[in-house]
This record gives structure tokens, C-alpha cells and sequence, in this order.
């Protein structure tokens, strides 16, 4: 998924590029990503680096014919059978969470024209019954460290400052999101926007300065980052979650903050990167204790955890996949305000109705 969204977004760099051909590998650098029809057994090579790869798995074929190729020439002989077992897509629709699975292992892999030299590879697996497909990803293990080193020193040397890269990854993040549609159809511009405004209304009141108001607006749509990382399933259904996947759901604000806290660490940074997870962490969190994860009271709260929670339940109202969940404007208003959505501070609803009474608390435009 990271291969493919820097296809996507790093229109300058190719993935060639970042890889890099410096680093000499004695098995060359194998990097492959194929996409398998579950019904048929029939994929399609949708990238791979390194021509030797290039050649040897056509761009389309029989997934069955060519693993037990793959294996019988260069699997190493204690891993063969386990690798083969893995990849029998005839048992692809087990050990299914929610229709969805992913897995991941490593094994050896003989090196060209050797018997008993062996390099680690990692084969990484994904299955959605929906779709009936599956993606298959081989690479080096070490070519998967040098890979997101490399992708770092790239994004680097390409901005003018750290804190450029920094809002790279967050406009990245925010737009994952946005394409994956969970829950409910926002738009991150529309985030940005209802957080600007409610701020905006603060700021007399609390002395907040326009730079947080920037960041934190700018920051808000990467508040659900962390259901990135549970089963998209979960966020496709218009029934009620089960009890097993609220509290799986319930864990994804810990989850996007373990996501942002991976970003590069700067001390000029120092308020953005306590922004981010900030929101990230408590934007769940209600004024009277009765939020999740930590049940937090009060100023216990970060204030742009409190407003970007106040537009996450605005939006959730408005935007809702579900009819029979999506309100209007004027009854998402009165919901807030009545404490049916949740507790929020006096100070914060004031400054949400303020703000929703003026005449561009619209947004103009959606990306």
C-alpha cells in the first residue's frame, strides 16, 4: 500500500529512484507486487523492479503454475513446503476476520546460480472476499529497510525544510483517508474548514494564536488515521457494529497516534508534532469523562483535541453514508448543542454556534 501510494503522490520520483542502485545485493533487488484473481488463479504483475524480475514473471499468467516454479527453483528446501502451503490460493478464504485477511512471513530464497547461498525475503499477503482478490508482495528484507530509508532521504533532499516534509506526510495521510471512504463521505477540505472557523471563533476569547489556528486546522482530517489499520470492512456496513468490533473500533485513536509519533522527530516541529497527537489521541474524549480512551475530564482535554472532536460529530451528522443516520444542517446543530452527541464545554458550543450562524461556515468548495 505505501509502494503504491508514493506511485501515486511522488509524481516526480519514480520508485526506481528511491530504491537506489547503489547498494549491490548478491540476488539482485527484488521488489514485486502481483494481483490475484481468487475465482480464476489468474493474476497480473502489477510492479516489480529489477529487469531479471521483469523477465522471469510475465505480466500475466496462472498464479498456480508460476509460485510452483518460483518455489521448486529457488525456495530453500526446509521453507518449501511452508511457503507452498501459504500460497495455495485454494484455501485463500480462510482464517477470514470480517471477510478480509492479511498475513506476513519470511523465508529464504536462493541466490541466483547458488545452491546454498540464501537470501530473506518477506511475502506479504491481503485477501478481501469482496473483491475476490488478492495482492501478493515479495521483497528483500533488507531491501525493505534500505527501501523506506531511502524513501526518507528522498523526501528530504526534495523539500526545502523539515517541517515541509512533515505536512507532506499529513496532506498523504488525510488523502488516504479520504479515498478510502470510511464511515462517512467528508472531505478533508471541509475539516479544515469547520475547524478554521470554530477556532477563529476562540480566538478572542482564549488568546490562540492565528499559527495554531493554522496548524490545527490543517492537521484535523488525520484525526481517524489510525482506522487505517483496522479492517476496512468494518467501515463499509451500514448495520450496527458487532461488541468484538466496537471494541476493536474504540482502539483506533492509540492506533493513529503510534502512526503520527513515527514521523521524523525535530525540535522545531516540537508544537505541530504535539498537535498531531494531541488530536489523533483524545479527539474521542467528551468534557464530562465520558469519552474513550482514557476518559479524560474537562481541560484535561487538549483544546484542538475538543474541537476537532466537536467537527468529527458535526460531520459524521451531516455526511453519513447512512440515510438513516444523515441529518441536516440545522438538526446536527441542535443535537450538539442539546448534549445528544456527546459533552463538549460551554465555551466550545458557544463558539460552535457562533461560528455556524455566519454566513461562510459553508464551505465553497470540496476536493
Amino acid at each position: 500500500q505505501f509502494q503504491m501510494v508514493l506511485e501515486r503522490k511522488l509524481e516526480e520520483v519514480t520508485i526506481a529512484e528511491l530504491i537506489g542502485k547503489a547498494a549491490k545485493h548478491p540476488f539482485g533487488n527484488t521488489y514485486v507486487t502481483l494481483e490475484i484473481d481468487a475465482e480464476t488463479g489468474k493474476y497480473k504483475r502489477v510492479y516489480a523492479y529489477d529487469a531479471f524480475v521483469r523477465d522471469y514473471i510475465p505480466k500475466e499468467g496462472d498464479f498456480r503454475e508460476f509460485i510452483k516454479k518460483y518455489i521448486e527453483e529457488y525456495v530453500q528446501e526446509d521453507d518449501k513446503e511452508r511457503i507452498t502451503e501459504l500460497t495455495d490460493i485454494g484455501r485463500i478464504e480462510e482464517d477470514l476476520i470480517n471477510g478480509y485477511w492479511e498475513k506476513q512471513t519470511r523465508f529464504r530464497q536462493r541466490v541466483r546460480d547458488t545452491e546454498k547461498d540464501y537470501v530473506w525475503m518477506e511475502l506479504h499477503q491481503y485477501f478481501n472476499i469482496d473483491d475476490n482478490v488478492a495482492i501478493f508482495v515479495l521483497q528483500n528484507s533488507i531491501l525493505a529497510a534500505r527501501h523506506m530509508s531511502s524513501v526518507e532521504e528522498e523526501l528530504e533532499s526534495k523539500s526545502k525544510s523539515i517541517e515541509e516534509n512533515y505536512w507532506f506526510a499529513i496532506e498523504l495521510l488525510s488523502r488516504i483517508l479520504n479515498e478510502r471512504n470510511l464511515e462517512y463521505s467528508n472531505s478533508r477540505l471541509e475539516t479544515i474548514h469547520y475547524t478554521e472557523k470554530i477556532y477563529q471563533e476562540l480566538y478572542p476569547e482564549l488568546e490562540i494564536t492565528e499559527v495554531e489556528i493554522k496548524n490545527v486546522a490543517h492537521l484535523a482530517p488525520i484525526h481517524n488515521v489510525g482506522k487505517i489499520r483496522l479492517p476496512k470492512e468494518m467501515f463499509l456496513r451500514l448495520d450496527e457494529l458487532t461488541e468484538e468490533e466496537e471494541k476493536l473500533l474504540k482502539t483506533h485513536p492509540e492506533l493513529g497516534a503510534e502512526i503520527v509519533a513515527r514521523f521524523p522527530k525535530d525540535k522545531k516541529l516540537e508544537h505541530i508534532q504535539q498537535y498531531s497527537r494531541d488530536i489523533c489521541l483524545y479527539h474521542h474524549e467528551r468534557y464530562d469523562g465520558s469519552g474513550y480512551p482514557y476518559g479524560l475530564k474537562g481541560e484535561e482535554i487538549p483544546l484542538c483535541a475538543q474541537v476537532v472532536g466537536l467537527v468529527d460529530v458535526y460531520e459524521e451528522l451531516i455526511n453519513s453514508k447512512n440515510m438513516h443516520v444523515s441529518t441536516g444542517k440545522e438538526k446536527a446543530i441542535q443535537m450538539i448543542l442539546s448534549g445528544k452527541c456527546g459533552s463538549f464545554s460551554e465555551t466550545l458550543l458557544h463558539s460552535f454556534l457562533a461560528a455556524a450562524m455566519q454566513s461562510d461556515w459553508e464551505p465553497d468548495e470540496v476536493d
